[in-house]
């Protein structure tokens, strides 16, 4: 989102917003081209982003979407130049519109990386602020794991559980010896493959 950021600075647009919520839909798309081996912005089960964002109860009003795959170098840094060089990526990116936005992404064993960059010109939790303050005392990662909880029942989904095994491989700085790991916020909540 930084450099996402640094790029719509040069251009006098807004920074963009986190949103927890885009941010699990990014991630969620990452998960399945990486599980279906595609990369596309129609998914072929779910549809296309506003479909996608639908199902998960976000508006849909003024969406848009980045995606990218990588194996090498600084994947993050590497998918904004990239999508600088693309007049319809570019686009996206620095439309002055979007207000919010959520990265997600996905690493195979192999050490490929699926990246979705999704943005809203409204906020994509109406009723709801997109990001609630963590509350005091609590950590991040509690916080995080509260407002995934509330947004969950509020869409009628089951809860997530933790996992250590993939809490350990989230904080470590390589990817496992085979198969991959994600954690989402919308169904499945956790995909691991080994």
């Amino acid at each position: 989102m930084a450099f996402a950021n640094q790029e719509r600075q040069k251009v006098g647009a807004r920074e963009l917003e986190w949103s927890d919520a885009l941010a699990d839909a990014a991630r969620y798309h990452s998960c399945r081209m990486m599980a279906l081996n595609f990369l596309d912005h129609i998914d072929p089960e779910f549809g296309e982003l506003a479909q996608r964002l639908r199902v998960a109860g976000l508006d849909t009003s003024n969406v848009g979407e980045n995606i990218f795959k990588a194996k090498a170098g600084d994947p993050a840094r590497h998918a904004v130049d990239l999508w600088m060089k693309s007049p319809y990526h570019r686009e996206v990116l620095l439309d002055p519109s979007y207000r919010w936005t959520g990265v997600g992404f996905a690493v195979a064993a192999d050490g490929k990386y699926w990246f979705t960059q999704d943005f809203s010109g409204a906020n994509p939790l109406p009723g709801l602020a997109p990001n609630q303050p963590p509350k005091k005392n609590a950590s991040s990662e509690e916080s995080s794991h509260a407002e995934t909880q509330r947004n969950r029942r509020r869409l009628g989904s089951p809860p997530n559980s933790h996992s250590q095994r993939l809490r350990a491989l989230a904080f470590n700085a390589s990817p496992p010896a085979s198969g991959y790991f994600s954690y989402t916020a919308l169904p499945p909540t956790i995909v691991v493959a080994t």
